[in-house]
C-alpha cells in the first residue's frame, strides 16, 4: 500500500490517479481523503490513503513553488518540520496551517507573528532564517516529494 501513497502525488496525470482525484477530495498533503460519493465508504483508496499517518513520517518535501506543502507542519527545510525545531515561534504564528507560498513574497519571507519577539525567541531567529534562505520557492516547479 505503501506503494500507492509514493506514487500518487509523483503521477498525478495518469489514468489511476485522475480516477481517484474524481472520487475523493484531498488535503494538502495529498494523500488525506474525504470521501465524496456514498459508493466508496469502502473502498481500495480508503484502505491505501488509512496508512498514511504512518507512511508521512518517512517522507521529505522538495520545495517547489510552496502551494502545496505547509510551511510550519511538513518536512520541507530540514529532517524535522519547522514547527518541531522553533517551537517558540511557532506558538506565535497567526498562520500555524498555512502553505510555505504563504510566507514567501518578492523574494522575503515573512513570518507573520501576532507580536513582536522576545529575548528567547530572537535567538532562533538567527538559525530559523539561515534554514529559509537556503531554501527559496521557485514558481516555475511544483512541489514533489
Amino acid at each position: 500500500m505503501g506503494k500507492w501513497l509514493w506514487r500518487f502525488p509523483r503521477e498525478q496525470t495518469s489514468l489511476w490517479a485522475s480516477i481517484i482525484k474524481s472520487k475523493f477530495s484531498f488535503g494538502l498533503d495529498g494523500w488525506s481523503s474525504r470521501h465524496l460519493h456514498p459508493s466508496t465508504r469502502r473502498s481500495l483508496w480508503k484502505s491505501i490513503s488509512s496508512i498514511a499517518p504512518i507512511f508521512l513520517p518517512f517522507t521529505h518535501h522538495c520545495l517547489g513553488n510552496g502551494n502545496s506543502m505547509r510551511f510550519w507542519l511538513d518536512k520541507w527545510a530540514s529532517h524535522r518540520p519547522l514547527r518541531d525545531l522553533f517551537p517558540r515561534i511557532f506558538d506565535l504564528s497567526t498562520k500555524q496551517s498555512a502553505l510555505v507560498s504563504d510566507f514567501h513574497t518578492l523574494s522575503t519571507w515573512n513570518l507573520h507573528l501576532r507580536r513582536n519577539l522576545r529575548d528567547l525567541e530572537i535567538l532562533d531567529l538567527p538559525e530559523l532564517f539561515s534554514i529559509l534562505t537556503s531554501h527559496t520557492p521557485d514558481p516555475s516547479k511544483a512541489d514533489s516529494i
